[in-house]
């Protein structure tokens, strides 16, 4: 089944201030969507380790969340507006 699956994480100063989010996406197909997650959890930590090294930011912690691709693409206009919140 394919899924799209949102990240964010907590951006922070040396001094581990919270600065704001860092959002990802990341399109994942899997049997469920506890593998779905599992698959996004390893890309997101690529993909902060990847934002760190280009552009010295840091982070401590990450949440995800997802939605099947069908969820998603009904959703989509309501997600890219604001109107549905991904994170509570």
């Amino acid at each position: 089944m394919d899924y799209v699956v949102f990240g964010r994480a907590n951006e922070t100063d040396a001094e581990e201030n919270f600065i704001g989010f860092h959002f990802e996406q990341f399109a994942v197909q899997a049997d469920s969507a506890e593998g779905a997650l599992e698959q996004a959890e390893a890309q997101m930590c690529q993909r902060l380790d990847d934002v760190n090294e280009q552009q010295n930011k840091q982070f401590l912690g990450f949440e995800l969340t997802g939605l099947r691709l069908s969820d998603y693409l009904d959703l989509k206009a309501e997600i890219e507006s604001g109107e549905f919140e991904l994170f509570n």
